[in-house]
């Protein structure tokens, strides 16, 4: 085994996680916060992270907290777009599964007519729907679905990270690391006295999701919360 391959294998330590994710295991949290300022074109920012051994059982997610810098919570659009490995993450995964867990397909609002998909593609690159706020407290009071989740976001990547590829004498053949692009889509066009942080990602964990909780987290309920549609009869 080489020296690189050796490193790859020391750092992919693999670390028991009680957060609000259950039996997950985290493979890598080193990552620093980012923030992606509004400008005249997107902003991007990159993160590594080394390939990834398959685990019987287990699903390979991203998780992370996001939201667009605003002064009090309100508002929400498609503004963060993500590239693992030069592959566009939208709705759905290579199976047709989707890709954002324990939130639906769609968002739920007491607006009605106005109830969204997490996911748009504009100019083939797909984006996912981020809220106005401050990244703490509640989100956005019209949403009447997956409240709970705020601006926490999980998504099985399991279909298009680079895994440990062993020989036959398990050895290590392959171990291509993992390159995330970050993108912020809300430009100065859209909003011209924007003057706050932009998108602020947090939190960015790399982990191992149990199969059965993926799938749980993949068929819930969309129901709209019992106290949010009481508060808005």
């Amino acid at each position: 085994m080489s020296n690189y391959n050796k490193f790859l294998f020391v750092v992919v330590v693999l670390l028991q996680c009680s957060f609000n994710y259950g039996e997950a295991i985290i493979i890598d949290a080193s990552f620093e916060n980012i923030t992606l300022p509004v400008a005249e074109t997107p902003s991007s920012a990159q993160i590594e992270f080394p390939a990834i051994k398959k685990k019987e059982g287990y699903s390979i997610c991203l998780s992370f907290k996001a939201y667009i810098d605003w002064r009090t919570m309100g508002g929400f659009n498609h503004y963060l777009a993500l590239e693992l490995n030069g592959r566009s993450l939208g709705k759905e995964t290579e199976k047709n599964m989707l890709r954002l867990l324990n939130r639906g397909s769609f968002m739920h609002t007491s607006l009605g007519r106005f109830d969204k998909d997490w996911w748009q593609v504009t100019n083939d690159k797909s984006r996912l729907l981020m809220f106005f706020g401050t990244g703490k407290g509640e989100i956005d009071k019209r949403v009447l679905t997956s409240r709970s989740e705020g601006y926490n976001y999980i998504l099985d990547i399991s279909d298009a990270v680079n895994y440990i590829v062993y020989g036959t004498d398990l050895k290590i053949v392959t171990a291509k690391p993992n390159t995330l692009n970050i993108h912020n889509m809300l430009l100065k066009k859209n909003i011209p006295n924007y003057k706050r942080k932009g998108l602020v990602v947090e939190e960015i964990k790399v982990l191992y999701l149990p199969d059965t909780t993926v799938s749980k987290w993949r068929d819930i309920n969309t129901k709209k919360s019992q106290k949010v549609s009481e508060a808005n009869e």
